[in-house]
């Protein structure tokens, strides 16, 4: 029953920010300055290699933090493949399977990595993105002084954020799991899972490079400190997706957020769609890239998605 309720108010929220969007496309959507911004961004083509540059970076140091929480185990290209398959899978589904699929990428590669460890291991670096980003938002939230005229969605959406977040880590170790218990407390005890910790958080800042450079380029610049609390806020927003990559969600989060700090709607409007068409176009071609290095069967990556990223012995590669 519990289960059910939660189910029904993230799918309720959802719907709330998809409805927000549609009504801000309704009231400042325009092709034509779209259209324009779009020509202005890729008319620097070297502003946009510089974003997807440091964005691939964003990657890499969750990867990192995935192989030094596994205690160095896995290869780094496996936890590479992994994040970056992740990425693909969630934005071609109107669900959050790319996690499912990263575990199925972990355990196909590194037969010293159970698939027990290897779902919770995931669970975990996921835990620690969404205390990142709630971090981040918090702060902000502060920092800024724009509590006052700050939209009730996204209010909402942090408040609800919170709670999912809890919920995941009061799920993410069972008692009965005390290998996995094991495994976290070394992992994350010491230097090592401050280490971990803040390369998880870094590869967020480090992803509002794209929000950041994007505005440089079509509108009045903000501060890098007001690009990561734009991001944080519309990345953690994305806990409620249930579109592919987050459409509508990403743009209507962005949108409010960047509204919140001052920019006008229209604007922000138009900055939400072309930095998620960015991320998009990253995406695809991320998924493109590791799946020529790494091609895996579509009907090996259902069975993943289905028996939530366990692998059978006789599944191979393309």
């Amino acid at each position: 029953m519990k289960a059910f309720f939660k189910s029904k108010i993230k799918y309720v929220i959802s719907l709330v920010i998809i409805f927000s969007f549609i009504i801000l496309s309704y009231l400042y959507f325009d092709g034509n300055k779209i259209l324009s911004s779009l020509k202005t961004a890729f008319s620097h083509p070297f502003a946009l290699l510089i974003i997807m540059g440091i964005y691939l970076l964003s990657f890499i140091l969750k990867a990192l933090a995935w192989k030094w929480y596994l205690k160095g185990i896995p290869r780094f290209s496996t936890c590479l493949i992994g994040v970056l398959y992740s990425l693909f899978i969630n934005h071609i589904l109107p669900v959050k399977a790319g996690d499912l699929v990263r575990m199925g990428v972990m355990r196909n590669r590194e037969k010293e990595i159970s698939a027990l460890v290897s779902a919770h291991s995931v669970i975990v670096l996921r835990a620690l993105d969404f205390a990142s980003l709630i971090i981040m938002a918090s702060a902000g939230i502060f920092v800024f002084q724009i509590m006052a005229h700050f939209s009730f969605v996204l209010v909402l959406t942090a408040f609800a954020g919170g709670i999912i977040l809890l919920v995941l880590l009061k799920k993410t170790l069972p008692k009965e799991l005390s290998e996995q218990y094991q495994v976290l407390k070394e992992a994350m005890l010491g230097k090592n899972g401050i280490l971990i910790f803040l390369i998880t958080f870094a590869s967020w800042i480090l992803e509002a490079t794209v929000v950041f450079v994007t505005i440089i380029l079509i509108a009045n610049p903000i501060t890098p400190l007001e690009a990561i609390w734009v991001n944080s806020m519309t990345v953690a927003g994305q806990i409620f997706q249930i579109t592919p990559g987050g459409l509508a969600n990403y743009e209507a989060v962005m949108a409010f957020a960047l509204n919140a700090i001052g920019m006008d709607l229209e604007t922000g409007y138009t900055i939400a769609i072309l930095t998620h068409g960015i991320k998009f176009l990253f995406s695809y071609l991320a998924g493109a890239s590791v799946f020529i290095f790494y091609p895996i069967k579509l009907n090996t990556i259902i069975q993943w998605v289905k028996k939530k990223g366990e692998v059978n012995k006789n599944e191979e590669r393309i």
